[in-house]
């Protein structure tokens, strides 16, 4: 993702019922080119199963959601 100033961001992943897996980003980040790599982990450290999730991303008023699947 792409920031053009220094903006709170939130990222959060969900699976495919909705349920928040891991809350990934909560803070300030600086403006420029950032890149996440998920480990396919939980909140709580635990291995997901391959699938289709979603992630949203927040800074500011602007909110995108997508999805992404999880291969293994």
């Amino acid at each position: 993702y792409d920031l053009p100033e220094k903006s709170n961001v939130t990222l959060l992943i969900y699976d495919i019922l909705g349920r928040e897996v891991l809350a990934f980003l909560d803070g300030e980040e600086e403006p420029g080119y950032h890149s996440i790599i998920w480990d396919g982990q939980n909140r709580f450290g635990k291995t997901v199963g391959a699938g289709i999730y979603f992630y949203t991303i927040q800074t500011g008023k602007f909110r995108k959601t997508r999805k992404m699947i999880l291969l293994k």
